[in-house]
């Protein structure tokens, strides 16, 4: 994808002061947090909504004054519209960037960026061959927490290992944890943290992982526990469950040479956002940058995904570097692959991963019951 490499030109308007013009696809808690900021960012206006349920849809496009499409495909040649943002099912994704792509529209893609490695190499393909950027969404990369383990990390020194959580309660069984997903918490949630330690600790090289079907009803993983090994040296531990009984919640801590950082990352209670440095024995907390400007949705995001929003329409009208694009994307569902073939294979998987990867039907992950995989 040239974008990574080489930046990406804005919009063409000979001069007119027109705002970007999104259609947004999937009115679930995502989409309308989209929703809500591409329409406050003044640069930027939301003129279509598509659902999967019309009266959704119907009722943010008569809310906010735009048109509620019948079917997603008529943004494909929409001259109207110059982004879309996709915030449906993962198992949808591939097939709608693709023909956006294509089409010469700029997409912004919801985590995770696809089901399978192949599905992130014919959406990046399309980029590279239309020139239309595809962005992803890793709003935590935004979020005053993240920020401050950032520029937090010199002070720890070369950094040795990190353990990194993130879990949230569900019950039910929805859409989320069907087999045509491809794959469960760890691709749907374990993402945002992949993200977070390439960022961190670099690329990495090889994957352990061990995954487990808890909720007897669900076709996918709904916990999981990666081990990685860094290029550096460094290693990792990431656990995901949909089966944790607290609120939805990010705990990490990154150990250093000189000194260890932890962190508390809530995207519903800004309240239990936090950071915490220490040095020689001596815990010191760390300020967060005011994320003024709180999400409506995630009110623990702070003004992340505000930032994001104000990332894309600055980079879609004067162009520029894409630090969210699509390699981003399948840097992490990289991981996520490596991860299924591991807990498939019982072994390490060293990366970069060769194709093809574990199946993504007639395979499951091990019940909690001790049942085999199918």
């Amino acid at each position: 994808m040239a974008a990574e490499a080489e930046g990406t030109r804005g919009l063409d308007r000979g001069g007119s002061p027109t705002p970007l013009r999104v259609a947004v696809l999937g009115c679930g808690k995502a989409g309308q947090a989209q929703i809500h900021w591409f329409t406050e960012d003044p640069r930027s206006t939301v003129v279509a909504v598509w659902n999967r349920t019309r009266a959704t849809a119907d009722e943010i496009a008569e809310r906010i004054g735009c048109r509620s499409l019948e079917s997603w495909e008529e943004v494909i040649d929409d001259p109207a519209v110059d982004v879309v943002s996709l915030c449906g099912p993962s198992s949808t994704r591939a097939e709608q960037a693709v023909r956006l792509l294509r089409a010469g529209k700029r997409v912004l893609c919801e985590k995770p960026m696809a089901r399978t490695l192949r599905e992130c190499d014919e959406m990046i393909a399309a980029s590279e061959a239309s020139g239309a950027p595809l962005y992803c969404v890793f709003n935590m990369r935004f979020h005053p927490v993240v920020e401050a383990v950032t520029a937090a990390l010199p002070r720890i020194d070369e950094l040795v290992s990190a353990d990194v959580a993130y879990t949230q309660h569900r019950t039910g069984v929805t859409w989320r944890h069907a087999r045509e997903q491809g794959g469960g918490v760890l691709k749907a949630q374990a993402v945002h943290v992949f993200d977070l330690l390439l960022t961190w600790l670099g690329p990495v090289a090889d994957v352990s992982a061990e995954t487990l079907i808890v909720h007897p009803g669900r076709e996918t993983e709904d916990h999981g526990e990666v081990l990685l090994r860094f290029a550096s040296g460094a290693t990792g531990r990431v656990y995901a469950s949909y089966c944790d009984p607290r609120p939805e919640i990010m705990t990490g801590a990154l150990i250093g040479t000189g000194g260890r950082i932890d962190f508390t990352l809530s995207p519903y209670d800004p309240a239990l956002n936090g950071v915490d440095i220490t040095i020689d024995g001596t815990i010191e907390q760390v300020e967060l940058r005011d994320g003024t400007d709180q999400d409506p949705v995630y009110p623990g995001l702070a003004d992340a995904t505000r930032r994001l929003i104000g990332f894309v329409v600055e980079r879609s009208l004067n162009g520029g570097e894409i630090e969210i694009d699509g390699f981003a994307g399948r840097r992490t569902m990289e991981i996520v692959a490596a991860a299924y073939v591991s807990d498939h294979r019982r072994a390490k998987v060293p990366l970069p991963l060769r194709l093809p990867e574990a199946p993504t039907s007639g395979w499951t992950p091990r019940h909690l019951d001790g049942t085999d995989r199918a």
